[in-house]
């Protein structure tokens, strides 16, 4: 039978199965109904894999009901297997069921831009999916305003020349690449640009669970949320670009890491999504390998959780500034680090909105590392600066003239008079004594402060210095023994 073609008469087969079996046990249809394998749903008959056929969801003769689940939203719409390996394939097979249970052992691969969304109310019909088992969402979308916990692993994984691997709430969220396949549902439409009037599907990563985002760049879209109380884990090439809407929860004892130098990106204002796609860390974000650059631009509140930078550079873009651990010769620092073109990796930068940022690199002789803040105060007109100051404090810096810290201020050009030359920009310097800013000298042939100061700019012409790069951003560089308030003139 076709992809995503329902039989009248294996519908009609299954209708009369149900029925006959509420009226032999003196219970209605909707009561719940289990098996040994898979957890009773309140008003759902799971129909479950028993395979022997192949191993495509479309084929009816696979399950229990003599139906493929996934094309009516009904009672029958419980989706239960069990064990064994398991696939959607292709464009044409988008599913809809109320509830999905993955038994020890199963297996689940959505492949080439196939669709699964569980639909159910998240109230009373929670999907699972137990652990040792395992959902690979390839190039595909996986989603839904149901909610579904996950004891195992999912698999969220693109490839560099394929779509992104999706989470979504809605069907009609998902651009489909061929218009007139069949099963596809028209765009959000409606009030306010199809925006979402209900709260979004939700992935609850249980202590459990693991969450892997690899291969390439992976989407979170139309107000989807993720809980993490395990662990997601980003790696390869991997990077998550989250819409506006959307939500990253990370829970007090969960773990959100980057083993790259991807990135959680800011991604599309669909739907009438206005706010940028929140991340709530009340555990542990870290950035444990990787010597570029990893971002959260999002909006980032303090809750309690904690940031910990073992490799490389974190960028936090918005929120209120929190301190970070921060390992020998590794950094910290405010603002916005898109990726662009769809590519791994990005690079700090700044445009009209966010006109700058900073960044602390702890010398690599500090081998304790330090708690570094970077926070970007407010305008303060007096100081005749160009853009506002910024404020670094690292407690248990271990820095000299020798080995000192590197702090990194970029400013966008457009906060330059026009036709001026970085070349006369500089920095200045409160260090909450007497007489307040004062100027910061270059630093000598060396790279060190002159004698008596306890920073300098580099200005040596050399790389990784003081300069404006490709798209216009000045980029001035600090090295200091020392931190406090900083301004550029």
């Amino acid at each position: 039978m076709a992809p995503g073609v329902h039989s009248i008469r294996a519908t009609c087969a299954a209708l009369l199965l149900v029925a006959g079996l509420g009226a032999a046990l003196g219970t209605s249809s909707s009561a719940a109904t289990a098996t040994p394998d898979c957890p009773a749903i309140a008003g759902l008959t799971p129909n479950v894999w028993v395979g022997g056929t192949s191993d495509l969801w479309h084929d009816d003769d696979n399950w229990s009901l003599g139906f493929a689940p996934g094309v009516s939203e009904g009672g029958l719409g419980y989706a239960c297997i069990p064990s064994d390996d398991v696939r959607l394939e292709g464009p044409a097979d988008v599913r809809n069921v109320q509830a999905l249970h993955l038994g020890k052992g199963a297996s689940l691969v959505l492949n080439d831009e196939s669709q699964l969304f569980v639909r159910g109310n998240p109230g009373n019909m929670t999907s699972t999916i137990d652990h040792g088992a395992v959902l690979s969402v390839e190039g595909s979308t996986f989603g839904g305003e149901g909610e579904v916990k996950l004891a195992g692993t999912l698999v969220w994984h693109s490839n560099s020349d394929g779509p992104m691997a999706t989470f979504a709430t809605r069907p009609c969220s998902v651009v489909a690449a061929d218009p007139d396949t069949t099963a596809r549902t028209a765009p959000c439409n409606g009030p306010a640009g199809g925006h979402l009037d209900r709260p979004g599907g939700l992935l609850v990563v249980k202590p459990a669970g693991t969450l892997e985002v690899d291969g390439a760049g992976v989407a979170l879209t139309d107000g989807y949320r993720i809980r993490d109380q395990g662990v997601v884990d980003v790696s390869g090439a991997g990077y998550v670009v989250a819409d506006y809407g959307t939500t990253t929860e990370v829970a007090e004892n969960g773990e959100f890491r980057f083993e790259n130098d991807g990135g959680y990106y800011e991604g599309e204002a669909r739907f009438g999504q206005t706010q940028l796609s929140k991340f709530l860390n009340e555990g542990l974000l870290l950035k444990k390998a990787g010597d570029g650059v990893s971002a959260v631009n999002a909006i980032y509140p303090q809750l309690g959780g904690e940031i910990r930078i073992e490799s490389g550079t974190l960028r936090v873009a918005s929120g209120t500034p929190v301190a970070a651990r921060v390992a020998a010769g590794a950094s910290y620092g405010s603002g916005e680090c898109r990726h662009v073109g769809g590519t791994f990796g990005c690079r700090p930068r700044t445009d009209t909105v966010d006109k700058q940022n900073a960044a602390l690199r702890v010398p690599l002789v500090d081998h304790d590392g330090a708690d570094v803040t970077v926070s970007e105060l407010d305008k303060d007109p007096t100081l005749y600066s160009i853009g506002a100051a910024v404020e670094v404090h690292a407690d248990e810096l271990d820095a000299t003239k020798r080995h000192p810290a590197i702090l990194t201020f970029r400013y966008d050009d457009s906060l330059l008079l026009p036709g001026a030359s970085w070349r006369y920009l500089h920095i200045w310097r409160n260090s909450d004594g007497p007489g307040g800013y004062r100027k910061v000298h270059a630093c000598d042939e060396n790279g060190r402060p002159p004698v008596g100061e306890q920073a300098c700019v580099d200005r040596r012409g050399i790389a990784g210095v003081s300069s404006r790069d490709k798209a216009g951003d000045v980029i001035m560089v600090v090295r200091a023994t020392g931190t406090s308030r900083w301004i550029a003139r």
